[in-house]
């Protein structure tokens, strides 16, 4: 009996080593630690070869982000003189491979659901630490395009945002689940330091990924936990009437606050915009209407109307070409069927279906109405990763098939 706990734990233990340390490295890309965020995903990717028993999670998706990989190195051949730039082409399939690495050997379904979760958890630390250090750095700022923690560099409001988006999916997610008070606690105290900078930053996209998760969120639990829709509804009417009360009075000086911040200024002031007001979908369509001119990239569009089509298949399409274009699509279509087949699993935990739809809607919001190749790339490369893990976690259950469904049926009457 010994003799098989020594052999089980010396089979497990490389993995256990590799889960750690490509965890703390993956921490710094996600941070963006001294700058160097591709470096840290190189290096994450190069003890995952050398990990012993290690998995590569070669399937149509990889396929896809291959061809990607190409398309960015042939389209735009300037990325060839930069190390960095290369190491960019390449972290998409880096990081979902390793991401298929990070899964259990074993075919455990609640052991693979909790790497899943972590997997997200990890993502969402790295970038908020960015995210919060960039919010003390710039605390005092009258200005939306602030001054980056790491780089020194004034960078754009909406990048800025952006590394907030997967913790925002986290804290709602945990909202919404049956999760302790000690994680509902951070969940609001972290909602309200995302608020509280983009107050500053004066963005509308985290509100609109919010204000969408809070409703999917919500009746996606009465779905799956059969509870009565009608009064979830009437909870949170209750919640938002109560946070308005509380803003017309001014407790704790929140709307003397808000209407103070440059967000108010942007979109209130009497010569602003409105919230509503965008003129992302007129770029779209001017996109649109000259999508066949340029089919090899090159931002000849961009260059022509100086603007982006603020998402990520229009701007990718324009930067690396058509190729591009059909690999991105195709991958993503392949990471939403992934998603349904997680939330149809009968068995997996409620907690894991509504952080990963959480996640999976947040990421792909920003990817419609952000510029990410040119803005915030390493957004795709953290869908990416978590895509792989939850890749990996639905290939280990299907290979099991009825096998795993009979011994959870048994075990688990509810």
């Amino acid at each position: 009996m010994s003799r098989l706990d020594l052999r089980s734990r010396g089979r497990i233990g490389p993995q256990n080593l590799f889960n750690t340390v490509v965890g703390i490295f993956l921490f710094a890309a996600f941070m963006n630690l001294i700058t160097r965020n591709y470096y840290w995903v190189f290096f994450s990717f190069a003890v995952f070869v050398i990990t012993p028993d290690r998995k590569f999670g070669l399937n149509f998706s990889t396929f896809c982000l291959f061809v990607l990989t190409i398309s960015m190195i042939l389209f735009e051949p300037e990325r060839r003189n930069s190390i960095t730039s290369l190491l960019q082409c390449f972290a998409f399939l880096m990081a979902y491979l390793i991401g298929c690495g990070f899964s259990s050997k074993s075919n455990d379904l609640q052991a693979g659901s909790k790497i899943i979760e972590k997997c997200i958890y990890l993502c969402a630390a790295g970038f908020f630490v960015h995210y919060l250090l960039n919010f003390f750095s710039n605390i005092d700022s009258l200005e939306r395009n602030t001054v980056d923690f790491w780089t020194h560099d004034i960078v754009n409001a909406t990048g800025q945002a952006s590394l907030a988006c997967v913790c925002v999916a986290v804290s709602i997610a945990a909202l919404f689940s049956k999760t302790g008070l000690i994680q509902k606690i951070f969940a609001v105290v972290a909602l309200l330091l995302v608020v509280s900078y983009n107050l500053i930053l004066a963005g509308r996209t985290l509100l609109i990924i919010m204000v969408i998760l809070f409703l999917v969120a919500t009746v996606f639990r009465s779905i799956s936990l059969k509870r009565n829709i009608i009064k979830d509804v009437l909870v949170v009417s209750a919640i938002l009437t109560v946070l308005v009360l509380l803003y017309n009075a001014n407790v704790l000086g929140a709307k003397s606050t808000f209407e103070d911040s440059n967000f108010y200024f942007r979109f209130y002031e009497q010569d602003a915009s409105g919230v509503a007001e965008d003129p992302r979908f007129e770029f779209k369509l001017l996109y649109l209407k000259n999508f066949f001119k340029y089919p090899f990239g090159g931002t000849h569009i961009r260059t022509t109307f100086a603007h982006y089509a603020h998402d990520l298949y229009l701007d990718g399409y324009d930067q690396y070409g058509i190729f591009a274009l059909l690999s991105i699509l195709l991958y993503i279509i392949s990471s939403i069927v992934r998603l349904f087949k997680l939330l149809r699993h009968s068995h997996v935990p409620f907690h894991t279906k509504q952080l990963v739809l959480c996640t999976y809607l947040a990421l792909n919001i920003q990817f419609m109405i952000e510029p990410i190749m040119q803005g915030t790339p390493f957004l795709l490369v953290a869908y990416c990763f978590i895509d792989g893990t939850l890749s990996q976690f639905l290939g280990a259950q299907e290979r099991v098939g009825n096998i795993n469904d009979c011994v959870i049926d048994h075990s688990h009457g509810e």
